[in-house]
């Protein structure tokens, strides 16, 4: 923190949808967010990242695939998240040549260096002068990309990653329609649930999911 500056961000070494995250605004907070890093994370016990802030116009998931015949990009996934967990995505999302093609580049790098066949959910900062940073990723298929299963394209983020792990060939991904999707958080955690499918299901062209997390 002394280094990064104040205000930071601590999140786990391995974590998801914001579980152990916080924030800093005053020396104050640094150790409840040692502990909230330490209690909320999934792995990496005895260590927690530290971010700066950063300024961007907007964030995007390019999800990229390595497989057998070499590594493949998805069109650009839109998306909004809050407190670090996801509330909906749309693809395609529209960026210049030059951003799309900075982001390839670093998602080609990264996922080469950490290895292995499957689908990856890589998260960039874009700015409105055409600079894209680096964010985040995930080894798998990624919330943001919840969305491919609107059909959006021609395989699901779910079938390319089974195709991926499995060694089997993968050839053109095609956008087919532009998508949306967006998820419905429940307000607390109970067994006795009810569902209202029938207005959701009125509207033209919409698909219902449900699932634990």
């Amino acid at each position: 923190v002394a280094e990064i500056g104040i205000p930071c961000v601590v999140k786990p070494v391995m974590s998801s949808s914001g579980h152990g995250q916080s924030t800093i605004k005053s020396a104050e907070d640094i150790d409840n967010a040692w502990t909230v890093s330490q209690e909320g994370g999934r792995a990496g016990s005895g260590k927690v990242i530290v971010e700066g802030f950063v300024k961007f116009d907007y964030e995007i998931t390019l999800l990229t695939v390595r497989h057998c015949a070499g590594t493949t990009f998805l069109k650009p996934v839109g998306h909004h998240q809050v407190d670090g967990d996801y509330r909906e995505s749309w693809q395609p999302y529209t960026i210049s040549d030059e951003a799309l093609k900075s982001a390839q580049v670093m998602a080609d790098k990264i996922t080469k260096a950490l290895t292995g066949y499957g689908i990856w959910g890589v998260e960039f900062f874009l700015k409105k002068d055409g600079n894209v940073l680096f964010s985040e990723l995930s080894p798998r298929p990624h919330d943001t990309g919840m969305v491919t299963l609107a059909h959006t394209t021609n395989l699901s983020e779910f079938e390319l990653h089974f195709r991926a792990v499995m060694g089997l060939p993968i050839h053109d991904i095609r956008l087919e329609h532009s998508g949306a999707s967006a998820v419905v958080l429940s307000p607390g955690s109970d067994t006795e649930l009810e569902y209202n499918l029938k207005d959701v299901l009125a509207e033209e062209c919409s698909r219902v999911r449900i699932f634990g997390k």
